[in-house]
């Protein structure tokens, strides 16, 4: 009896397992870079939040930054022009203010430093910091980070 030209079943089985092992491979690459594309966005919403808070402490009158201290502040983006066509967007971040003298009287500075905190599934929390300086005669600064 003649053998035909075919494959085994053992070549059959290792085919099998090589195929199954790269499916794998590309299934974890994929959810990997999901991850991080979701991170780049979280951190993009973060300093856009930032950087409104920042800008409405520029607008304000000095009295409204006199207070030192460390406040937590909610996040609420519908007043954000930047963030306004997206609903719900500030959901799950935090947003906390710290304001500390630099120099006192007669030429107050104040350093005020904003920090953005989210939580990702798993539990880490991640964060974003911004800060500004503010003068009583109108001199600011703005630093991120």
């Amino acid at each position: 009896m003649q053998s035909s030209p075919a494959f085994t079943l053992a070549e059959v089985m290792m085919a099998t397992v090589v195929l199954l092992i790269a499916v794998v491979g590309l299934f974890e690459a994929v959810t990997i870079g999901a991850g991080m594309l979701n991170m780049s966005h979280k951190q993009a919403i973060a300093l856009q939040i930032i950087r409104s808070e920042i800008e409405a402490v520029h607008v304000t009158s000095w009295p409204g930054t006199v207070a030192d201290g460390t406040t937590t502040v909610p996040v609420d983006t519908s007043g954000y022009t930047e963030l306004a066509s997206l609903k719900n967007l500030g959901q799950g971040f935090s947003l906390t203010r710290t304001i500390f003298t630099v120099r006192s009287s007669p030429n107050w500075v104040k350093k005020i430093t904003f920090t953005v905190s989210w939580s990702v599934t798993g539990g880490k929390t991640y964060s974003r910091i911004g800060y500004t300086y503010c003068a009583k005669n109108g001199i600011n600064a703005l630093y991120q980070r």
